[in-house]
Formats: C-alpha cells, sequence, structure tokens
C-alpha cells in the first residue's frame, strides 16, 4: 500500500516497483532455486531457566541443513522444541553443492550466560624419582662462633590497602545480531550511567533482504533496559523515510518490552531510535533494506 504525499511521490514509487519487477529484482529474491535463508528465528527469545522456547526456519535451494548446537540436520523447513539452562546463541547452516550461507539466532536463558566451551583437562605431570640419600660425611671440628653484631629492629611492615569493591555490570543481554539475511546495527549516542544499561537483544524481519521499495513487511525487536531513566519511548529517526505503523510507543525502563510494527520501505535503511522523556536518543537500531 502505498501513503499518498506531496505531488508526484505516488508516481515516483510506482515508477521504482515497475523497474525492480521488470529487471527480475522480485523474481530473484524469491528464487526457491537461489540458496538463502527465508527466517530463522526463536520465540519467545528471552525464556527463564528450563522453560521452552521455538526455533522455526525455512530455507531455499539448499542440499543440507544443520543447527548446532544440539539440533543436528533438519528439513529446509520446520520447527523445534529447544530447552536450555544457560543462554544459546543457535547456529544454522544451509549447503547446496560446494555454496554455503549461515544465519543465526540467540535464545536469552535470564540470569545467565553464553556456556562456555569446556577447557581440556590438563595431562597429570608424572611423580619424579627420590634422589638418592647422600653418604654422611665425618663431622668436620666446629670452629668458634664469631659474636654476632646486634640487629637493628625492624621497620613495620605498612598494611595493603583494601581494593574497591566493584560495581556489578547490569545484566540488560547481548546485542541483537542480523535478523535473517537483513543487516543490523546498534549505536548507543548518549551512554547511560554506570550500572545501567539499555540494549536490544532480538530482532526479527518478515521479509528476507534486500527489500523492495514500497513493499510493507513485519518488523519485530526486543528492547531490554535496567535504567533511572524515565518515560522512555521508541520512534522513528528524523533521518529515515520509511513508512512506520505504529510509528511510536512506550518502553518499560525494568525489564524487556516487545515492539511489532509494520514498515513501508521507501530507503535503504531504517533507524529507530530509544528515547527519555526529554526526547535525548540513548540507542539508535538501524535495519539495512537494501
Amino acid at each position: 500500500m502505498l501513503r499518498t504525499g506531496p505531488p508526484g511521490r505516488a508516481t515516483i514509487l510506482a515508477g521504482l516497483l515497475a523497474v525492480s519487477v521488470a529487471c527480475g529484482y522480485l523474481d530473484k529474491v524469491s528464487s526457491p532455486n537461489e540458496l538463502a535463508v527465508v527466517r530463522f528465528v526463536v520465540s519467545p527469545p528471552v525464556v527463564d531457566p528450563g522453560q521452552s522456547a521455538v526455533l522455526t526456519w525455512k530455507v531455499d535451494g539448499a542440499d543440507q541443513v544443520e543447527i548446532d548446537p544440539g539440533v543436528g540436520a533438519v528439513a529446509a523447513a520446520g520447527s523445534k522444541t529447544v530447552t536450555r539452562e544457560a543462554t544459546t546463541r543457535f547456529e544454522l547452516t544451509a549447503r547446496s553443492g560446494t555454496d554455503a550461507v549461515a544465519a543465526s539466532v540467540e535464545l536469552r536463558v535470564r540470569g545467565t550466560l553464553p556456556s562456555p566451551s569446556p577447557a581440556p583437562s590438563p595431562s597429570p605431570s608424572p611423580s619424579p624419582s627420590p634422589s638418592p640419600s647422600p653418604s654422611p660425611n665425618p663431622s668436620p671440628t666446629p670452629s668458634p662462633s664469631p659474636t654476632p653484631d646486634p640487629s637493628p629492629d625492624p621497620s613495620p611492615t605498612p598494611s595493603p590497602s583494601p581494593s574497591p569493591t566493584p560495581t556489578p555490570a547490569p545484566a540488560c543481554g547481548a546485542p541483537a545480531g542480523p535478523a535473517g539475511t537483513c543487516d543490523v546495527s546498534i549505536a548507543k549516542p548518549n551512554p547511560l550511567p554506570e550500572g545501567e544499561c539499555i540494549e536490544v537483544i532480538a530482532v526479527e524481519v518478515g521479509q528476507v533482504c534486500p527489500a523492495s521499495v514500497g513493499v510493507p513487511r513485519s518488523v519485530r525487536f526486543v528492547v531490554s533496559a535496567q535504567t533511572s531513566r524515565t518515560n522512555l519511548s521508541w520512534r522513528r529517526s528524523s533521518a529515515s523515510s520509511d513508512v512506520l505503523s505504529p510509528s511510536t510507543g512506550a518502553v518499560a525502563s525494568q525489564g524487556t518490552t516487545e515492539v511489532q510494527l509494520q514498515d513501508t520501505v521507501l530507503d535503504s535503511s531504517v533507524t529507530f531510535e530509544i528515547v527519555d522523556g526529554s526526547g535525548l536518543p540513548l540507542l539508535a537500531l538501524t535495519l539495512r533494506n537494501y
């Protein structure tokens, strides 16, 4: 659906769409013979320990599809219920002949960090063989010991000053990676005080990139915040021209907020801002359209 704007804007968008179709651009994006990860998401992206989540994927043009860790070989499209006790990043790898593509999503488990790879156990060192005891030598006749000089009193050793206890880092989670085939970048133009944080921990896009001008698509992202700033909200950056519905919404200062919207593509990228009650941008999420 095209929005009405200044005279001539609808005509320009219609022309752009016509050029895209005429050049085969839409056929190339949707061709089933092209190796591409169409969708790879986890829902919900944030769970409690022991709670299950569902991986969903769709791949075009692949001979083999694998998901690690712990899932293995799968069909080109499907879903899988997974349960993890620690935050886990799932990697999907699709192959067709000598070609391969990959995508990843992160399932965040509250109060945990990604599980580290186990380190190899060290090999035990062999015990040294005992040295033979030397044969006793006859004791020499002792010489008279000289009278020692009196030693000066030792200087008192100063007590070390206690190290300050470090402030624990806030637990907002790791920043989101690429949204399928769409590049994602996150910037923080105005840093928060020590002990506070705000982060976008998941991004999903309902259409593969590159996206065509004038095509609407669904966008979902999750904001995690631990801050004393109040009246947080999200909005489209004034430097972006995409049409959003809704165009703004509230964000919780403590905990996670899930944002779902419809984005009509009009530019090569779109930027969403998280701002405080005074309108000061705290985080900028940029999604590359094409």
